[in-house]
């Protein structure tokens, strides 16, 4: 019995009908199509400074921005995969609010893809900046 009343009430929603809209009084008809001005596209990168693809990548970007510098809007965006890489994301916001983000950015990737420098710790990170005169 409990079955069937479950049956029932899964069957339910089915049988209700969406009301019908009405032009005017639910919704407006546009006659004028919206007009875009976009004078830039812009490009978002998800990167990581403990990505070893990211890191081969970076001179190729590089050269490709100097290139659409005044077509392209770019923006950086660490991503987190794994425990480490929540400290590679707290060093580009570091960079970034020290107005020093090109300059930090080849350096984290030196450090971290050809020196194999462990700097997932607020202390390892602290000695970086410190010692990149941060």
């Amino acid at each position: 019995m409990l079955k069937k009343l479950m049956m029932l009430l899964c069957w339910l929603p089915m049988l209700v009908m969406a009301e019908d809209f009405k032009a005017g009084k639910d919704f407006d008809i546009l006659t004028d199509k919206p007009k875009v001005i976009r004078t830039q596209a812009v490009v978002e990168e998800f990167f990581s400074y403990g990505c070893p693809w990211c890191y081969r990548l970076e001179p190729v970007l590089k050269g490709w921005l100097e290139q659409h510098t005044h077509t392209i809007t770019f923006i950086q965006t660490p991503v987190i995969f794994n425990q480490k890489w929540t400290y590679y994301a707290k060093a580009f916001y570091v960079a970034q609010a020290l107005k020093r983000a090109d300059e930090f950015n080849d350096k984290l990737f030196k450090a971290i893809q050809v020196n194999h420098e462990d700097l997932a710790s607020d202390k390892a990170m602290i000695t970086f900046f410190t010692k990149h005169g941060a």
